[in-house]
């Protein structure tokens, strides 16, 4: 048995996936690496299936298709974790990569008992070449927690790292809480994640970069989708309430306000939208505080007309 699964979901990206698998480390018995194909072109599959073949010189390299009927990276991912046998789950998107450190910090980790292991990532522009801040909002919940040990700053990283990459998981910990990653077109993984956080019985943070995040200006252009953004707010809801159960009372130490999001949704879809988020929010006891003390003022910061830009 290896001690490590890594599991890639892929999607017409033969050239990430060089990449990706060119930094995952060749010693044996260490990796075994699980690509998940989700339906990409023909040509495109059969492009990996070529360069998987050369690289099982030196990984151990299983290449599985998303057969089900929901696409998306978090079946695909699914279709992974059913195939996986190694003690610890490790996870990467196609189109990232891994730092040159990873074997010597890896090594050092591989007998502790934590079932969650936190590790701060990076990001980086791949057209510019510079480091980016796409990683800076995860590494201030480890910094802050590093810094100050709190219940609430603990409650905080376990609810909030949220995407699967720049952490082990003991995969015994996924399979007693049955935890998997919903099959949805985005935010896939946040409920994910936030299982694994809060129910895991122990975790630790490793202040060591594995992981490398890359955004491009694809990333930050691309079109909002109304369907996609509710998928969103679905999914903040069933967050809230999973914390909510878990947490009980606790969950009264903890600051968070989704009026970004009502917010967001009146800048990219109009005031209808904004208005259905809201009530949303309000219906599942989300909190949503307006910066403003003002009735007046809170309703001219949701009906405001200027355009910005939200990321998500």
């Amino acid at each position: 048995m290896k001690k490590i699964s890594l599991i890639i979901p892929h999607y017409n990206g033969v050239e990430g996936v060089k990449k990706l698998l060119s930094t995952v480390p060749t010693k044996k018995g260490l990796f075994e690496v699980l690509i998940v194909d989700d339906n990409s072109p023909l040509a495109s599959f059969e492009e990996l299936e070529r360069l998987l073949k050369r690289t099982a010189e030196d990984l151990d390299v299983h290449l599985y298709k998303n057969g089900s009927s929901n696409k998306g990276a978090g079946a695909a991912r699914n279709v992974g974790l059913d195939h996986a046998t190694g003690e610890w789950i490790l996870l990467a998107d196609s189109d990232d990569y891994f730092s040159e450190n990873l074997l010597e910090i890896l090594e050092k980790e591989l007998e502790s008992t934590e079932e969650v292991i936190f590790f701060p990532p990076t990001s980086i522009d791949t057209e510019t070449n510079q480091i980016s801040d796409r990683h800076d909002q995860l590494v201030s919940y480890l910094t802050r927690y590093t810094e100050t040990p709190s219940r609430s700053n603990e409650m905080l990283l376990r609810a909030y790292f949220s995407p699967p990459w720049s952490k082990l998981i003991k995969r015994e910990l996924i399979i007693r809480e049955g935890i998997r990653f919903d099959e949805i077109i985005v935010s896939n993984d946040v409920m994910f994640s936030t299982k694994v956080g809060i129910l895991a019985k122990d975790f630790k943070i490793v202040d060591e970069i594995i992981y490398v995040v890359t955004r491009n200006s694809e990333s930050l252009t691309s079109k909002p989708n109304r369907e996609k953004f509710f998928i969103r707010v679905d999914t903040t809801v069933r967050r809230v309430e999973f914390m909510r159960e878990q947490f009980g009372e606790e969950i009264k130490n903890i600051t968070f306000n989704f009026y970004w999001m009502v917010r967001a949704a009146r800048v990219q879809f109009g005031l209808r939208a904004a208005l259905k988020t809201l009530l949303i929010f309000r219906k599942n006891d989300v909190p949503v505080i307006f910066p403003e003390k003002k009735l007046g003022k809170k309703l001219k910061v949701l009906f405001f007309t200027k355009k910005e830009k939200f990321l998500f």
